[in-house]
C-alpha cells in the first residue's frame, strides 16, 4: 500500500519523497511508490551510466527535511504492512515460525512476539 499523509491524502514517492503534485506520475509497489523522474534514473543506473548520488539531509534545508518528515514515516508504515501481509501469506502456507524467524535473521519467538496477532 502507498505511503499517504492522514491530513491531505497526499502520495509520495518512497525514494526522493516528491508528491503526487510534484511528479509526473507514480507507480506502485508492494509498500512503497516510485515516481517517473526516480524510475528514469534507475533506468540510467541499470544501463551502468553515472547518476548522482543523494547528498544526505545535512544537505537539505529544514523546509525540506520537515517536508520529507511526515512521507518518510508513512513509507516506514507501508512497508510494515506489506512485512506482515507477507508474514499472514505465509502462515496461511504453513511456514513455521522457525522459518520466518530465519528467512528474517531472528528468532522463532521473536518472529512470532513481532508478528502473530
Amino acid at each position: 500500500m502507498a505511503a499517504k499523509r492522514p491530513d491531505t491524502g497526499t502520495l509520495y514517492c518512497s525514494f526522493c519523497y516528491g508528491s503526487e503534485h510534484e511528479v509526473k506520475a507514480l507507480v506502485a509497489g508492494p509498500g512503497v511508490y516510485i515516481c517517473d523522474a526516480c524510475t528514469e534514473l534507475s533506468q540510467r543506473a541499470i544501463k551502468g551510466k553515472k547518476i548522482p548520488s543523494f547528498p544526505g539531509p545535512a544537505a537539505l534545508d529544514a523546509d525540506r527535511l520537515l517536508d520529507r518528515l511526515a512521507p518518510a514515516s508513512f513509507a516506514v508504515s507501508a512497508a510494515e504492512r506489506s512485512l506482515r501481509d507477507q508474514v499472514g501469506a505465509l502462515r496461511q502456507k504453513n511456514v513455521t515460525w522457525e522459518q520466518i524467524g530465519a528467512a528474517l535473521g531472528t528468532s522463532r519467538q521473536a518472529a512470532h512476539q513481532r508478528f502473530s496477532d
